[in-house]
C-alpha cells in the first residue's frame, strides 16, 4: 500500500552511499498536479538530481557528492572521520541546531559554531 507523503523536511542529514544517486524523489502513481512538499537544509546528498531549486533546496546550505569519510561503515559505525565534507557544515544559529543541540552519543552540537551533518558530532 502506497501512503502519500505530503511534507517532508531534512536539516542536518547524510544521505550517502555506494551508488552515484542515493536520492530518489518518486512520485509513483501520482496525479500529475501533485508535487512533493519536500525541503533540505545543511544536508549532505549523494545524487544525480536537480538541487538548484530554493523551494526545496535551501540555497546555500548542502553538500552534493563530496566525501563523507566514515569510521567504518561495514560495522555500522558512522562517526565522521576528520577529512569528512560533513563536519562543520552547519549553522548552529539555526532553529535545527538549536531544537537538536545534542548528538546521537548526547555530545554537544553547539560547541562549536558549526554543527556536523549526520548523526554524530565529531570530537
Amino acid at each position: 500500500q502506497q501512503i502519500p507523503l505530503d511534507t517532508c523536511y531534512f536539516a542536518n542529514c547524510i544521505i550517502d552511499g555506494n551508488t552515484g544517486n542515493e536520492l530518489e524523489l518518486d512520485m509513483i502513481g501520482s496525479a500529475t498536479t501533485y508535487s512533493i512538499n519536500h525541503k533540505f537544509s545543511y544536508c549532505f546528498l549523494r545524487t544525480t538530481a536537480n538541487t538548484s531549486d530554493p523551494l526545496h533546496f535551501v540555497t546555500g546550505t548542502n553538500k552534493i557528492n563530496g566525501l563523507t569519510s566514515f569510521s567504518n561503515t561495514t560495522i555500522y559505525n558512522f562517526n565522521l572521520l576528520t577529512g569528512s565534507d560533513a563536519k562543520n557544515m552547519g549553522n548552529g544559529a539555526t532553529i535545527d541546531a538549536t531544537l537538536f543541540p545534542f548528538d546521537i552519543k548526547a555530545a554537544n552540537r553547539l560547541a562549536d559554531t558549526s554543527p556536523d551533518a549526520g548523526a554524530y558530532e565529531f570530537p
